[in-house]
């Protein structure tokens, strides 16, 4: 009985305490339904791609691709490419005519499919510089909201840029990686029936790929020695499941115009102190895309016009560091909560079990990304250039 007491004190105790805390949620309005723009015309031959979309509520973020649009590349000599969509929201260049050709100008014009007009001005494409290459090492960075160091690899350019004139140059970042969940699947619950999987360990390895919240811009008049080595870009620290199995980043090295420069300048101002205490408020950045009939409507994203050389670079699991990131363990309670499966709701099937590792008979329900790696935002698709060495 008195421990029946104490346990309704301190849950009455928690209630009153969480109600005392005021979560602030700043009023967004006016930035749903925004057009996003992103891709460009580069000097490689690639095919010129336009990914549209719409932007969504910050509080439930969704993908919104920009179906039934006409997208149209134009260049300063009168050269026309009209982009044909791939797939929702991505349009692509035929891949016979119009190319991104140093020296020339590109312009971009959509028309949605509710009849706005979006255009920007003519941008020119400058020559690429090649990367020469990418590097790491084992790195120990210092984290404000870390009480110890983050250990990881930091990673580093090579590279010989021309310093004959006032240049303008940009790195982006993709990585991507392999991970692994803990335990396989060997059984799963539906229609209130539990069956045995038939392949436990096809749900225990993904493959994740994303941008690196990192952009890096140079002026070259900022530079006295055009042959830079081990300029630093990106560091991947210990605390999550990125270093755990095999990581691979995507460099890109884009030289640009002086506008392009200054916008993606504010970017990387913008984003540069996002995890500190005193980091700055985020601000509307101009596009150089606008309505053609109401320049004051806001437009998300670039058209960016840049010549382009990129390096891809894999690595393996550091072998001297600790990693942080939290490994699941079966316990009592997750065997224990196979009593109530029966009145799971139907939403969450399927439910994957496991018997992690002991063949007695017994299953255990613990959380799903336990089993199934697809929880953590990845796919069991493997990337194709996954297996160069």
């Amino acid at each position: 009985m008195q421990n029946r007491r104490l346990n309704i004190f301190m849950l009455v105790f928690i209630f009153l305490f969480q109600a005392c805390i005021d979560k602030f949620e700043p009023e967004l309005d006016g930035y749903d339904q925004l057009l996003v723009i992103d891709g460009g015309v580069f000097d490689d031959p690639d095919q010129i791609t336009i990914k549209l979309s719409y932007s969504s509520n910050v509080y439930n973020p969704t993908l919104n691709p920009a179906t039934g649009a006409a997208v149209i590349i134009t260049d300063n000599e009168g050269k026309v490419e009209y982009l044909h969509a791939t797939e929702p929201g991505v349009y692509t260049s035929s891949g016979t005519g119009l190319t991104g050709i140093p020296g020339r100008s590109y312009k971009l014009a959509v028309m949605t499919r509710d009849g706005k007009k979006y255009e920007s001005g003519f941008e020119l494409l400058r020559p690429g510089v090649p990367i020469e290459s990418i590097t790491y090492n084992t790195e120990y960075h210092a984290d404000e909201r870390y009480p110890y160091l983050l250990a990881g690899y930091q990673f580093y350019l090579n590279t010989r840029l021309p310093n004959d004139t006032n240049n303008f140059y940009l790195w982006r970042m993709e990585k991507s990686y392999e991970y692994h969940s803990e335990f396989p699947a060997d059984a799963y619950f539906t229609n209130k029936r539990i069956y045995p999987f038939p392949d436990p360990d096809s749900l225990t390895v993904c493959w994740k790929t994303e941008n690196v919240k990192l952009i890096i811009s140079l002026n070259t008049k900022d530079v006295v020695n055009p042959d830079m080595k081990n300029f630093p870009l990106n560091f991947v620290n210990t605390e999550d499941r990125e270093l755990s199995v095999r990581y691979s980043q995507l460099t890109e090295q884009l030289t640009v115009n002086e506008s392009t420069f200054q916008h993606y300048k504010l970017i990387e101002q913008g984003n540069g102190d996002q995890g500190s205490l005193y980091a700055n408020q985020p601000f509307q950045i101009k596009s150089n895309v606008v309505n053609v009939d109401d320049p004051n409507e806001p437009v998300l994203g670039y058209f960016l016009v840049a010549g382009r050389s990129s390096q891809r670079l894999f690595a393996e699991p550091p072998t001297d560091v600790e990693f942080h990131y939290y490994k699941f363990v079966l316990t009592q309670d997750d065997y224990r909560n196979m009593r109530f499966i029966r009145w799971s709701p139907p939403s969450t099937w399927p439910i994957y079990l496991t018997k992690g590792g002991i063949d007695d008979g017994s299953l255990a329900w613990p959380s799903p990304e336990c089993i199934d790696c697809r929880q953590r935002g990845g796919t069991l698709t493997k990337p194709s250039f996954w297996d160069v060495k």
